[in-house]
């Protein structure tokens, strides 16, 4: 089963040196890496196979940058992309959201550091995007499921996989 990863309403502090540092690390984890360094800003992009994972730094002083990543999903990503950007984070002293979604159950990390930090209600578009992807997981938990018992030949065990993928069609229209 995939695990997706979500990244929401992120933003943090870092100096410089820390971003410089970050960048080279994460470049080290695509297949191809871009950045791009403005006056006021720094964006980078990594590319992993098909996917570009963009990163925007915006320049508070000389040496003081600010990071926002407003919404990134990862899909099966690497457990070396998910720990970097974890630790850009933690060193950013962020705020913000992770959402790990794995098997159809979904775990939630609050990053809270800032100290005028406020938790906002949560956006219903966004809710029901989760919702989504976690019954998504379940779709195709269940779908390797039938698979493999669709190859051993036990029918018994088919109609009950194609019962609950019938009960998670169901919830989806309804919702």
């Amino acid at each position: 089963m995939d695990t997706i990863i979500v990244y929401r309403d992120v933003r943090g502090d870092v100096t410089r040196k820390m971003m410089i540092t970050w960048l080279k690390i994460l470049a080290e984890l695509g297949d191809k890496f871009y950045v791009n360094d403005k006056t006021s800003w720094v964006k980078a992009d990594l590319m992993v196979e098909e996917d570009s994972l963009p990163f925007t730094f915006f320049k508070k002083s000389k040496d003081k940058f600010e990071f926002i990543l407003a919404y990134l999903r990862l899909e099966s990503p690497s457990v070396n992309l998910v720990d970097c950007i974890d630790f850009l984070l933690y060193e950013g002293n962020a705020e913000g959201e992770k959402h790990v979604i794995r098997e159809g159950d979904r775990e939630v990390q609050s990053f809270d550091a800032a100290p005028d930090y406020h938790v906002h209600e949560e956006p219903e578009i966004f809710s029901l995007r989760i919702k989504k992807e976690t019954l998504m997981g379940e779709v195709l938990l269940l779908l390797e499921k039938l698979t493999q018992k669709n190859q051993v030949h036990k029918t018994d065990h088919l109609f009950k996989i194609i019962g609950e993928i019938n009960a998670i069609s169901k919830m989806l229209r309804d919702s």
